[in-house]
């Protein structure tokens, strides 16, 4: 059943942020770069207001954590007071293999 908490402007960020990596361990500077990209695309369809196709885009751990329409509204209640995005810096990305309330794996968290 989709609904539960929503996990708030950053909880989205942290969820979408850990992209399952579909490589090798060995791999993971690659790892790293392809979860980057995709992590990028997604932020760019909710900066540009595309809150349904973030969704769409989304991981299925997020989109079982709430639906669209609740996701859509909350999002852009966060979101549209910010305004444009002038400017975005990763400040960390790494490989790892366990999150809290994600399944085990090689994923990408970024910050």
């Amino acid at each position: 059943m989709r609904g539960g908490a929503f996990f708030g402007l950053a909880g989205i960020a942290l969820a979408f942020g850990f992209t399952p990596c579909a490589v090798q361990a060995e791999d993971r500077q690659a790892a790293i770069k392809e979860a980057t990209s995709g992590a990028v695309t997604w932020l760019a369809l909710v900066d540009d207001g595309k809150y349904d196709a973030s969704w769409d885009a989304a991981s299925a751990l997020l989109q079982h954590g709430v639906t669209k329409e609740q996701f859509s509204q909350k999002v852009a209640a966060g979101r549209k007071p910010l305004g444009k995005v002038l400017s975005r810096v990763l400040k960390w990305a790494r490989t790892m293999t366990s999150l809290p309330a994600a399944p085990d794996g090689l994923c990408c968290p970024q910050i």
